[in-house]
């Protein structure tokens, strides 16, 4: 009888599931009164599925290492999720002071997340392949999701101040904003290479300054996806906005506009494709390519550019594919407001050729016209893509 008890036990027990165990929520908060007083104890105290959640106020502690030797404030954990108590980024703000980088995230499930952060003070020193991006660092098979963060003020003595993603990763990016970073050697905003392939959507890449691109890079075979971006005032002399080198990438409904150089550079038989998107007021040329790279447009717009617009490698470009050149009318460039006027050629069904392009550009309209339509501010605009 005993034995046969037992093993109707041990049956029982077999068959319990193994996600049967509820997630849990740690509590992060610098004054003692939550689970754990910094960011890495709550995440080293989770499992998968579980969520850290961090109270606001401002977080460094910038001591847990990666084997090529930086520092870094956070280190993630596959399925993970890493969120601020109010889900934005002026709640919590992780500050590494220039002790290191800010986020790091290797081999990461898409269910892991961070979100609702603000990202500075990043400073990376050692040289290739690790000393990249100074705010986050995605590397090998980090797919996990950022969204609602700010990436701002870090920098890098090597490659890429604000945002690395590299060796095959394919995060979901989205209501990010990367401003204001910087790299001696390479890229100001974000790098994407080593085969990856992110997802990109609804963000602004603004003032940042690198060595080789202000704003974007893609390089080594990667293929972003990059819907619904503005990428304006970077500064880079390769290419102020964009340089895509031996990749391919995509751009749907961007804005590239008031950076310093080239609008988008492509090299090394890098193949661009860009689809209703403006290309305006850049210093350079609007598209500039060299060394086989090569770029198709349609329903796109190319106006103002310093070097010239349907150039180059895009001479006869324009008029075909629905392609045009004229003013965007942006609401308010002069204070950075590039959502579109109602008269905008860009707007929807104000094709000056009458294509059935739909929205042009990264942003809506948002002022002007004889139609009923709100003013709002570039704050209220940023806001419709939280």
């Amino acid at each position: 009888m005993r034995s046969m008890l037992i093993t109707v036990m041990s049956l029982t027990i077999a068959t319990v599931p193994v996600g049967s165990v509820s997630a849990k929520t740690w509590y992060v908060n610098a004054g003692g009164t939550g689970d754990a007083l910094t960011i890495q104890a709550g995440i080293d105290s989770s499992a998968a599925g579980d969520t850290v959640e961090v109270a606001c106020g401002t977080y460094s502690n910038c001591v847990h290492s990666t084997p090529e030797g930086e520092l870094n404030c956070v280190i993630l954990k596959s399925g993970v999720v890493l969120i601020s108590e109010s889900d934005d980024p002026a709640c919590v703000t992780i500050d590494a002071q220039s002790a290191g980088r800010v986020v790091y995230a290797e081999s990461l499930d898409a269910t892991t997340v961070i979100s609702g952060f603000t990202l500075t003070g990043g400073l990376t020193t050692v040289g290739w392949p690790y000393g990249q991006g100074a705010g986050l660092f995605c590397r090998a098979d980090a797919n996990l999701e950022i969204r609602n963060c700010l990436i701002e003020s870090n920098h890098s003595t090597f490659v890429s101040g604000g945002l690395t993603v590299g060796w095959a990763s394919s995060p979901y990016i989205h209501d990010v904003t990367i401003q204001n970073n910087s790299s001696v050697e390479g890229v100001g905003g974000i790098t994407i290479n080593h085969f990856s392939s992110p997802t990109i959507e609804d963000c602004l890449i603004q003032g940042n300054t690198g060595a080789n691109a202000g704003g974007l890079y893609s390089g080594s075979q990667a293929t972003p996806a990059v819907s619904r971006v503005v990428i304006a005032g970077n500064t880079g002399p390769e290419g102020g906005g964009v340089v895509c080198n031996l990749s391919s990438p995509t751009f749907n409904q961007c804005t590239v506009v008031e950076n310093i150089g080239h609008g988008l550079t492509t090299v090394n038989s890098a193949d661009v494709s860009i689809t209703s998107s403006i290309i305006a007021d850049n210093t350079g040329l609007g598209v500039y390519c060299y060394a086989s790279g090569q770029a198709t447009l349609q329903c796109s717009n190319l106006f103002g550019n310093g070097d010239g617009d349907w150039v180059d490698c895009l001479a006869g470009q324009e008029g075909t594919n629905d392609n045009f050149s004229s003013d965007p009318l942006f609401c308010n460039a002069a204070v950075g407001d590039f959502a579109l006027n109602a008269n905008s050629p860009c707007a929807p069904g104000n094709h000056p050729d009458g294509a059935s392009c739909g929205l042009v550009g990264a942003l809506p309209v948002a002022c002007g016209g004889s139609t009923a339509t709100e003013e709002v501010s570039w704050g209220e605009v940023k806001e419709m893509f939280r």
